[in-house]
């Protein structure tokens, strides 16, 4: 009976063994398997990582354009509104029609003034009410298409909507360039 007592123990801890060692096998096959994908997922990060760099780099470029073409905008505008003879005027754009001579436009001045406190950091300004009928050539108009100021021809121009706060840039009755500055 001994004998078949150690026979039954000994097999229980052969069993336990093996079983054991398969376990140890399986989570040796899986920690590799885990590694492989550890690996590769590092490998991974570590290109996400060069394209984030690429990509900030280039993003640094091109806030220096714009902040570039921003101050080249505002020295233009300077030296446009300083040459004898034109007056730069805001307003929003009431009515427009074509003739013979150009277009007809009919103009109700008002101002974009910077207020840090307003929820766009502006407030457009119109103290009173004052309208002016300008005649424009075919060649003067800019509105905005996706934020960026395109050209448009009269005949389009006086079909579109003038929601906008306009640029007007005269000299005597005549307006050389009208351009939208702000879409509402």
């Amino acid at each position: 009976m001994l004998h078949v007592l150690v026979l039954l123990l000994m097999g229980c801890t052969s069993n336990d063994i093996k079983e054991n060692e398969e376990q140890i096998e399986i989570a040796t096959n899986e920690m590799k398997h885990l590694q492989t994908q550890l690996d590769a997922l590092k490998k991974e990060l570590t290109v996400q990582k060069e394209i984030i760099e690429k990509l900030e780099g280039e993003n640094q470029f091109i806030v220096r354009e714009i902040a570039t073409l921003e101050n080249r905008c505002n020295m233009n505008q300077t030296l446009l509104t300083n040459l004898p003879g034109i007056t730069h005027k805001q307003g929003d754009i009431k009515e427009a029609t074509l003739g013979k001579d150009g277009v007809s436009i009919l103009v109700d001045y008002a101002e974009f003034k910077q207020d840090l406190t307003a929820p766009n950091n502006f407030v457009i300004g119109n103290e009173k009410e004052e309208r002016d009928e300008l005649l424009a050539g075919s060649d003067s108009f800019y509105v905005l298409k996706a934020l960026v100021p395109t050209f448009i021809n009269s005949e389009d121009f006086v079909r579109s909507e003038h929601d906008g706060l306009y640029d007007s840039y005269i000299i005597g009755n005549k307006v050389v360039l009208v351009n939208e500055r702000y879409v509402a």
